[in-house]
C-alpha cells in the first residue's frame, strides 16, 4: 500500500485537511461526529502521524523528553545503575500511557559542546516538553534550563526548586539521609559503614554537620558500584570489618541494601546481632522485600507521576502557574537498630 497521509484521511472522513490537522493536534472546535469519522479513517488505513513532522509545522507532538544528565550525580553515571531513577520513570510511563503522551529518552553524554544536547530538541519542537529526572550542578545544565525559561519551553525536573518560575517535585534528600544516620548515632553507633558513593555534595554537608554535633563519629565507605560482582565485595567488606570497629551501616539505594544483606549473610553476620542497619527504598514492593532493614521509603514511583501530572499541565496550558511537589519519606522501624 502507498504511503497514507492526511489527505486521504481527509477524503475517506469527507472533511478538510484543516479539519484532520485540528484533530491530530488536539486543537478542539471538531464536532463530535466529525471526530468520530476521522478516527474511523485513521483506522482504516493504520495511520500513525510522523511526529516529526508535525512538529516542523509547529503542531503538538504529544511527546515528552525524558533527560538523564550525564555528569556527577550521587555517583551514578546511569539511569539503570539508579533504582530512584527508574522508580521515578516508572510513575512517569504510568501516566503518559494513561494520557496519550508518548516518551523520548535523551541520555545527555558529555561533549565539548557549548549548548547542552536536550536543546536541540526544543529549539527543533521535537518534544512538547522536557523532564529531568535529575538536576546535576553543572554549567551546562544551567545554561541550558535558563535557556528554556528565556524560550518559555516547559520543563520540570525532580530535585530541589532552582527557580520560582519551575516547576519541581522534591523528597527533601538532606532531612531524609540525616534521619537513617542519626537514628544510628543516637543508638551509640559512632563507626559506621555508609555503602554507597561518597562524592554527593549534599551527602558531605551532611557528614559534616553531625561531626560537629558528634565529633567521635567515624564514617566509612564502600562504593558498591565500583565493586561490580559478589565476591569482590565480601572480600572489601571483611578488609574493612577487619580494620575498623563499625558497630553499623548505612545504605542509600535498594539495590545497595539486597547487596549488602546477601554479603553479610554469605559472611555469617546477622541484623541486627552483628550489625545495625538503615538504608532507603523507593516503593512498597522494595520495603517488602527488604523486611529485615529499618528503612526510609522516597515514594519515586508517586514522584514521578506527579511531576510528569505538573509538566503536562503546563504544556496544555501555558499559563499555569509553576509549582514544587513536596514529597516527605516515612520512616519505618523494623527493628534493625540496635542500642549498643
Amino acid at each position: 500500500m502507498a504511503q497514507i497521509s492526511i489527505k486521504d484521511i481527509a477524503r475517506r472522513a469527507d472533511v478538510s485537511i484543516a479539519t484532520v490537522s485540528r484533530v491530530l493536534n488536539n486543537k478542539g472546535n471538531v464536532k463530535p461526529a466529525t471526530l468520530e469519522r476521522v478516527r474511523e479513517a485513521m483506522e482504516f488505513y493504520r495511520y500513525e502521524p510522523n511526529q516529526n513532522a508535525r512538529a516542523l509545522v509547529g503542531g503538538a507532538t504529544r511527546t515528552i523528553g525524558i533527560c538523564y544528565p550525564n555528569g556527577p550525580i550521587g555517583g551514578y553515571s546511569s539511569l539503570f545503575e539508579d533504582g530512584y531513577s527508574l522508580e521515578l520513570m516508572r510513575g512517569v510511563t504510568d501516566l503518559a500511557g494513561e494520557s496519550g503522551y508518548s516518551l523520548y529518552l535523551i541520555n545527555e553524554t558529555a561533549s565539548d559542546h557549548a549548548e547542552a544536547g536536550f536543546m536541540k530538541y526544543a529549539r527543533q519542537n521535537r518534544v512538547d516538553g522536557l523532564l529531568f529526572l535529575h538536576v546535576n550542578r553543572t554549567r551546562k545544565l544551567y545554561e541550558g534550563l535558563e535557556a528554556l525559561r528565556t524560550m518559555r519551553f516547559p520543563f520540570a525536573y525532580a530535585g530541589e526548586r532552582l527557580q520560582d518560575t519551575d516547576i519541581n517535585v522534591y523528597a527533601h534528600y538532606s532531612e531524609y539521609v540525616r534521619d537513617i544516620l542519626l537514628r544510628l548515632i543516637r543508638a551509640g553507633h559512632r563507626q559506621i559503614l555508609y555503602a554507597g558513593p561518597s562524592a554527593d555534595q549534599r551527602l558531605k554537608a551532611i557528614i559534616k554537620e553531625l561531626k560537629k554535633q558528634f565529633p567521635d563519629l567515624t564514617m566509612i565507605f564502600i562504593d558498591l558500584l565500583k565493586l561490580k560482582d559478589d565476591s569482590s565485595l565480601i572480600s572489601r567488606l571483611q578488609t574493612v570489618l577487619d580494620e575498623n570497629r563499625i558497630t553499623a551501616c548505612c545504605t542509600p539505594i535498594y539495590s545497595s541494601t539486597v547487596r549488602l544483606l546477601y554479603a553479610l549473610a554469605s559472611m555469617g553476620i546477622r541484623i541486627p546481632g552483628g550489625l545495625s542497619m538503615t538504608g532507603v527504598v523507593h516503593s512498597a514492593e522494595q520495603l517488602a522485600a527488604t523486611s529485615s532493614v529499618s528503612s526510609c521509603l522516597v515514594p519515586a514511583r508517586e514522584m514521578g507521576r506527579e511531576l510528569a501530572r505538573l509538566l503536562m499541565e503546563r504544556i496544555e496550558d501555558p499559563g499555569s502557574a509553576p509549582r514544587q511537589a513536596d514529597f516527605h519519606p516515612v520512616f519505618h522501624d523494623h527493628g534493625s537498630v540496635a542500642v549498643i
